[in-house]
């Protein structure tokens, strides 16, 4: 590359951070959401109006607005965005779709699920149950 004296010059850069955002296209209760997810959600209204989700493996965190707006940041390479942007989507989906049922995951396998109104909303939440441990099961082993 010339500049504008003439000299030629050689960059070399090196992406630090790639930030982005989508949208889910749902509102989303960021207290319901913050409560469920305890050990990697921040929320203090008072402080920021979004809800702050950090997962590990690549490190990323997501800012999650009330409107369902997401800023993604700390992703280091565009092949990994899709793949991060979807991951806390189905989080949200999860949260929205269950809101209201109480569910608790035991490292035995059994999981007890309390505040379900219906029978068949214990089918969807065992169908998206199943579906959040194969996406995201890995996240939470320790």
């Amino acid at each position: 590359m010339k500049t504008s004296l003439g000299l030629t010059m050689q960059l070399e850069y090196t992406i630090l951070n790639i930030v982005a955002t989508c949208d889910i296209g749902q509102n989303v209760n960021l207290e319901s959401f913050a409560r469920v997810n305890k050990d990697a959600v921040r929320y203090n209204p008072a402080v920021f109006r979004a809800a702050i989700l950090r997962l590990p493996d690549p490190r990323t965190t997501f800012l999650v607005f009330h409107t369902g707006r997401i800023v993604i940041t700390g992703v280091k390479s565009l092949d990994d965005l899709p793949h991060q942007a979807l991951r806390v989507s189905r989080m949200l989906r999860l949260q929205i779709k269950l809101d209201g049922a109480c569910i608790i995951v035991f490292s035995s396998g059994k999981i007890i699920v309390t505040g379900l109104k219906h029978s068949s909303a214990l089918i969807l939440c065992y169908s998206e149950m199943q579906q959040f441990i194969v996406n995201f099961g890995t996240f939470f082993m320790i």
